[in-house]
C-alpha cells in the first residue's frame, strides 16, 4: 500500500471516510423515504465503489453506456439500468450477451425504429430485453411526451413478443441548477408531475408499471419524497464538488486533484502541474485552497498565492467530478492514516 506522498501528479484523490459518509447519508435518506436507491455509475466510474453503494442498500445501479454496464456486470452487480437508448446492432449485441449472465440489465427506448430493431434482435436469440419508456419531463435531450404519447409508445411497447415493459424514466435535471430553492422545487415537481401522471395513463389502461425513475443529486430530496416514484438516480453525492457545493446539503466534497506547485512567478502567482487534461472547467474554474484558478492551459494552471514551494502538494477542487474523473485513470483512496489504495476508472472498452 502506497501513500500520499507517493504518488505521481496530477492524479485524482478521495477521502475514504467522506466517501462512505455521503455513501451512507444517501442510503440513509432513501431508507426513511422508502424509495429505491440505483446511483450512476457515470460519477466515480468504479466498480468498486459501485459494491459500497450496493453494500449499504443500493438496488443496483445506473450507467450511462453498454461499455460501463459490461463494466458493472464483470464487478459482480447484478440489476444495472442502461438511463440511455442502445440504437445500433453492435451495441445490442453486446446487451443480449450480458442477458446471458442471468443479471436483470435494462434499458432505455424512446424510438419506434430502436424498439423494432431491439425486438428483432432478441428474438433472433430467443430472449427478452427490459425496457423503460424514457419521458421528456423537460429537459429537451430525448424522451417522449408526457401523457398521451408515452401511453400510445407503451401501447406499442406491449405489442413486441421479446420486449418486456418495466416501467418510466425521467430526468429533471433541467431544474438541478436554478439558484432559487423555491423556484427549483417548484419546476421539478412540475416535472415529477408530468412523469407520475404519465405512470398512471399506462397503470389504468392495463399496462404494469414497476418501476418508476428519476432524480440526481441536485434533486433527490424533492424526488426522493415524491409519491409515485419508485427509485432515484443520484451519482455526484458520493464526491460531490464545488458547483454542487453551493446547492445541495448533507454531503461533504470526498474527491480532489492532488497537485504539485513547479514554479513560482513575481507577480505573486504560482504554477501547478495540472491543466485542461487533469481538470473539467464545464462549470467554472476550480479552486486551490479556496482560491479559484486564474488561468489553465493543457498541462499547467496558474494560481494567486506567495505561502508555497516548488514541490508542494496541494489539492484541488474541481467544479465537476464527473467531468473530472473521466480525465483520469485512477482514483486513490485515502485513510486517516494517508495510506492510498488505487481503484481503476473505467472509461470506455479500447
Amino acid at each position: 500500500m502506497s501513500t500520499l506522498y507517493s504518488l505521481n501528479t496530477p492524479c485524482l484523490v478521495v477521502d475514504e471516510s467522506l466517501l462512505l459518509k455521503n455513501i451512507k447519508t444517501m442510503a440513509a435518506f432513501t431508507k426513511k423515504t422508502g424509495v429505491g436507491l440505483r446511483p450512476h455509475f457515470k460519477t466515480h466510474k468504479c466498480v468498486e465503489i459501485a459494491g459500497l453503494q450496493i453494500k449499504y442498500g443500493a438496488l443496483g445501479i445506473t450507467c450511462a453506456t453498454i461499455d460501463e454496464a459490461e463494466a458493472l456486470v464483470k464487478g459482480g452487480i447484478k440489476s444495472v439500468l442502461i438511463a440511455n437508448q442502445l440504437t445500433d446492432e453492435h451495441k445490442i449485441k453486446r446487451l443480449l450477451k450480458l442477458q446471458k449472465k442471468n443479471n436483470q440489465i435494462i434499458v432505455g427506448v424512446e424510438n419506434e425504429i430502436n424498439l423494432l430493431l431491439l425486438n428483432e434482435m432478441a428474438g433472433r436469440q430467443k430472449k427478452k430485453i427490459n425496457v423503460l419508456i424514457e419521458v421528456d419531463t423537460g429537459m429537451e435531450r430525448l424522451g417522449r411526451a408526457p401523457g398521451a404519447d408515452t401511453l400510445d409508445f407503451a401501447g406499442l411497447v406491449g405489442k413486441m413478443r421479446n420486449i418486456k415493459l418495466l416501467g418510466l424514466m425521467g430526468y429533471e435535471g433541467h431544474t438541478v441548477f436554478i439558484q432559487n430553492k423555491k423556484e427549483k422545487k417548484q419546476k421539478a415537481l412540475q416535472a415529477l408531475r408530468l412523469l407520475t401522471e404519465s405512470a398512471g395513463l399506462l397503470v389504468k389502461a392495463g399496462i404494469p408499471v414497476a418501476i418508476v425513475s428519476a432524480g440526481g443529486t441536485g434533486t433527490y430530496d424533492v424526488t426522493g419524497k415524491y409519491s409515485g416514484i419508485t427509485e432515484i438516480q443520484a451519482g455526484s453525492y458520493v464526491f460531490l464538488d464545488q458547483k454542487y457545493e453551493a446547492l445541495v446539503k448533507g454531503f461533504s466534497k470526498s474527491l480532489f486533484v492532488l497537485s504539485s506547485v513547479c514554479g513560482l512567478r513575481t507577480d505573486g502567482t504560482y504554477i501547478i502541474d495540472a491543466g485542461f487534461k487533469a481538470l473539467s472547467s464545464e462549470f467554472g474554474v476550480p479552486l486551490v485552497a479556496g482560491k479559484p484558478v486564474i488561468k489553465l492551459s493543457e498541462e499547467h494552471s496558474k494560481v494567486k498565492g506567495t505561502k508555497v514551494f516548488v514541490g508542494q502538494r496541494v489539492l484541488v477542487t474541481p467544479t465537476h467530478c464527473c467531468t473530472t474523473v473521466n480525465l483520469h485513470e485512477r482514483l486513490h483512496i485515502i485513510n486517516r492514516k494517508s495510506h492510498v489504495k488505487s481503484w481503476k476508472i473505467y472509461r470506455a472498452r479500447l
